[in-house]
C-alpha cells in the first residue's frame, strides 16, 4: 500500500468514525425525546385520573350542581386528548427510531 493509499484510507476511516458519533449522538437525542414524551404521558395519565375522579366526585356530591359536574368531565376529556397526543407523538419516535 502506498502512502497515499494510506492517508486516503486513514481519512476515510476518521470520516467514518465521526459519522457513527454523530447517530449515536443523534439516537441520544431521540432516546431523550422518548423518555420527555413518555414523562408527558405518564403526567397526563395521572391528570386524567384526577379528573374522571373529580367528575364522578362531583356527580355523586348532593346539591352539586350538573353545570360542575359537566365541566369535570370537559376537563377529563381535555386531559385524554392530550394524553392521546402525546402517545402518539411517543409512538412515532419509537418508530423512527426502530426504523434505524
Amino acid at each position: 500500500m502506498t502512502k497515499s493509499n494510506r492517508k486516503k484510507t486513514v481519512w476515510t476511516l476518521m470520516a467514518a468514525f465521526i459519522a457513527v458519533a454523530a447517530l449515536m449522538v443523534s439516537g441520544c437525542a431521540t432516546t431523550a425525546q422518548f423518555n420527555e414524551l413518555q414523562e408527558q404521558v405518564n403526567a397526563n395519565t395521572a391528570k386524567i385520573d384526577q379528573a374522571v375522579g373529580d367528575a364522578e366526585e362531583a356527580k355523586a356530591a348532593a346539591g352539586q350542581s350538573s353545570a360542575d359536574a359537566e365541566k369535570y368531565a370537559n376537563e377529563a376529556k381535555m386531559a385524554a386528548d392530550e394524553a392521546e397526543q402525546a402517545a402518539q407523538k411517543c409512538e412515532a419516535i419509537f418508530n423512527q427510531k426502530m426504523q434505524k
